[in-house]
């Protein structure tokens, strides 16, 4: 394993060290900034940890690592909190947001970000050269978390995974050790931190691969619910038939009567659907176009786009709000499927405002690579998610196979997917298969072997 030591730490720091020696605030539940410090996106839980470390470098992150290893403390993670919070009682969480350099070789076509960076600043800055990263449906997402959840992008069926581009891996261990880690020598740390999610170390920069890629084609259609099931059929058979330059997704969207959308969709049921394609914008128009006659249109805002506006497409809430998010993988889509999906997010179904999509996937995003990513050969993926209300399932892309991890097909996985939205989260063991599971654990036990890092 290629991994290089840039900092060795010490027997014992005590919290008069830590708050003297750490650049940036270290602050406890009575401190003025404290829950300030600890927000972020997602709003479903008060956010609680004993104490919070607001690192501005990785010798930071290292430091407060140190202190809760020898203070009897976990230690967990938050940047841009779009995730489900890792805190609580006995908790020391570390705030990476201020970690925000972006570098940009425009030659070398990579970038190395901190483990604060949004993916709308990576696109601010690597737009200019005609570059972009494999970014997610939404810039205001961070690119650290994004990734190491394997990345699943509206650009993945031509470029893969987001994963599948990184380079390199700066992190704290759970011995307080600043390393690098690459894929020389085939090492397993960077194998399981790329998709294995937590439990590993805390990241504090990414370096990436960076595309040539300065415009898409790409926005979406905003359908009558009325029309569901036509379009949802229609769909079905379409998308299949799209070369792996296009993407695309559709939505059954329940949407709040919010001034701040476009006046057609304010309170409306709708089906979105969502497409982008990265070749020549009239093959792209002309594949497009037998989806426009599935029903009424509401509204439709496709175009070529620069890449640094492809939130254009999914058009996902940048306001914070209560996230949590449930999935499942589907091996098919048949017509089955879609009448199951109706029967629990149709018209007819008195639920809050909600997003139920299903994603194609397939094209490169279904190569295998040395990843820890699920769901890789999956050509579809079901989500269903409810947004804007506290304490209830919402969105976040990048989802959770069903306990056991098996591809489910057609209307059984679509049943299934709703008897998870009703239940806790999925058994997490579940999301790889039984290989990939002991090979995640045994990487864990032997560089955490006390369970410093906490978990979701």
């Amino acid at each position: 394993m290629n991994t290089t030591i840039t900092s060795q730490p010490t027997d014992h720091i005590s919290l008069g060290t830590l708050m003297s020696e750490v650049s940036g605030p270290v602050l406890t539940p009575t401190d003025e900034g404290y829950a300030t410090e600890l927000g972020g996106f997602n709003l479903i839980a008060a956010p609680a940890a004993d104490l919070v470390v607001g690192a501005t470098n990785a010798d930071d992150v290292a430091l407060a690592v140190r202190y809760a290893r020898a203070n009897g403390f976990r230690v967990g993670a938050r940047a841009t909190g779009h995730g489900l919070p890792i805190e609580g009682r006995g908790t020391v969480v570390v705030t990476t947001s201020r970690l925000n350099s972006i570098t940009v070789d425009p030659v070398a076509r990579t970038a190395r970000v901190g483990a604060g960076v949004r993916w709308r600043d990576v696109v601010a800055a690597t737009a200019p050269h005609g570059l972009t990263g494999v970014v997610g449906s939404s810039s205001p997402v961070g690119v650290v978390g994004y990734t190491l959840g394997g990345g699943l992008s509206p650009l993945g069926r031509r470029f893969g995974w987001a994963a599948d581009h990184v380079r390199s891996i700066e992190l704290v261990t759970a011995d307080g050790v600043v390393r690098s880690v690459d894929a020389s020598a085939g090492s397993d740390l960077f194998w399981a931190i790329l998709g294995g999610r937590d439990g590993f170390g805390i990241v504090t920069a990414i370096e990436f691969e960076l595309f040539d890629l300065p415009t898409v084609y790409g926005g979406g259609i905003f359908f009558a619910g009325s029309a569901a099931r036509d379009v949802l059929h229609a769909w079905r058979d379409w998308a299949p038939t799209l070369p792996e330059e296009a993407g695309t997704s559709v939505a059954v969207l329940r949407l709040p009567p919010d001034p701040d959308l476009p006046a057609p969709l304010q309170g409306q049921l709708a089906v979105h659907v969502r497409y982008t394609h990265t070749g020549d914008p009239a093959a792209a128009a002309a594949l497009l176009a037998p989806m426009r006659s599935a029903g009424p249109i509401l509204l439709e805002n496709v175009d070529i786009l620069p890449t640094a506006a492809l939130d254009a497409v999914h058009m996902d809430p940048a306001d914070p709000m209560p996230s949590v998010e449930r999935g499942v993988l589907l091996g098919e889509f048949p017509a089955a499927a879609v009448e199951a999906l109706l029967e629990v997010a149709g018209p007819q179904v008195p639920i809050p405002p909600a997003i139920v999509e299903v994603r194609l996937l397939g094209g490169t995003s279904a190569t295998a690579a040395a990843r820890a990513e699920r769901g890789r050969r999956t050509p579809r993926r079901l989500f269903r998610d409810r947004d804007r209300s506290a304490g209830r399932t919402a969105r976040r892309p990048g989802g959770s196979a069903p306990a056991g991890g098996r591809r489910r097909t057609g209307a059984v996985a679509v049943r299934r997917a709703a008897e998870l939205l009703r239940a806790p989260a999925a058994d997490r063991a579940g999301l790889w298969g039984p290989d990939e599971r002991l090979r995640l654990e045994t990487i864990r036990r032997r560089h955490d072997p006390t369970r410093v890092l906490a978990s979701r």
